[in-house]
């Protein structure tokens, strides 16, 4: 329990966790899983990391279904395996599947740039054979929304399904905690403007006030902060906060009437072509979750 913290040093319901700051490479090794890591160089010039688990150790040559993992936002992969060999990463690899694990552009696996690093404003300033199940969580689930509308031929090529876990798109019906940041989405932008563009939201660790879904995790509280948050893009806070203040709007990121008839034709973003998603797209949400609702799965 959260109350045992407090005298961790003497109390004998507490003990040393491995995996406290450790790597996936080295979580997934230490309960006896074969890791891989592979860097992969997109389009515009980002550096990222994707992580494999082929298998469980056993069955090696067994042919596997492929599944892919996306994390959410101020996440990286190991978010997957927090929860140790109760992990979904794990329960996978147990299950025949072989697993692999992305890591979003900004997260600490996947700073690099051929051009940019970490601390030059252009690098925060981005764009949003064997068919696999792609899984995603909360952020991750806003980014098979727009990868499958946008590519839908390269997304039914290569896709099986899209998992939606706690899915983010239309966001009308979101608690009025979680619209806090709305109305200072214009004085933020007016900031990251003057100070120098899209700048990386540290993860340097500080004190933070968590939701009740941690209480959950009470044995796992350690893990899940010595790997939160990790690297994102204050950009990706603006946009979220933009398609809050629209009415059933999931649309492109609005960078103001003219830079918008540049990039877009037209002095107002347009929306995300979710017609174009010809995929089963499973969702999957939490009743008292403040972002993703009920209604999600009439909109989306």
């Amino acid at each position: 329990k959260f109350e045992d913290y407090r005298t961790i040093q003497q109390n004998p319901n507490c003990w040393y966790n491995p995996d406290v700051g450790a790597s996936p490479g080295k979580i997934a090794k230490r309960y006896g899983y074969p890791f891989e890591s592979y860097k992969i160089t997109t389009e515009d010039g980002y550096v990222v990391s994707l992580f494999r688990i082929p298998h469980n150790g056993s069955e090696i040559n067994k042919k596997r279904p492929s599944i892919f993992l996306q994390h959410g936002l101020a996440a990286d992969a190991s978010t997957w395996m927090v929860l140790g060999l109760k992990s979904i990463v794990f329960i996978y690899a147990n299950n025949g599947y072989d697993v692999w694990i992305s890591n979003s552009r900004g997260t600490k696996y996947s700073a690099k740039h051929l051009k940019y690093t970490v601390y030059d404003p252009e690098y925060w300033n981005f764009r949003t054979g064997q068919k696999i199940t792609y899984i995603g969580h909360s952020m991750g689930t806003t980014m098979s929304y727009v990868y499958a509308s946008l590519k839908p031929e390269h997304a039914n090529i290569h896709l099986k399904s899209i998992v939606s876990l706690a899915p983010v798109a239309y966001m009308d019906h979101i608690t009025p905690l979680a619209k806090a940041i709305v109305p200072f989405r214009y004085l933020i932008w007016q900031c990251v403007q003057t100070f120098g563009g899209w700048q990386q939201v540290t993860t340097k660790k500080k004190q933070i006030k968590f939701n009740n879904w941690f209480m959950t995790f009470q044995e796992a509280f350690p893990v899940i902060t010595s790997n939160f948050p990790s690297g994102f893009s204050l950009k990706t806070l603006l946009h979220y906060a933009q398609i809050i203040n629209t009415t059933h709007r999931f649309q492109f990121f609005d960078y103001g009437p003219d830079l918008n008839l540049k990039l877009y034709n037209s002095s107002v973003p347009p929306e995300y072509p979710l017609s174009n998603i010809k995929l089963p797209v499973h969702l999957f949400y939490g009743k008292r979750d403040p972002v993703s609702h009920e209604k999600v799965k009439h909109n989306n």
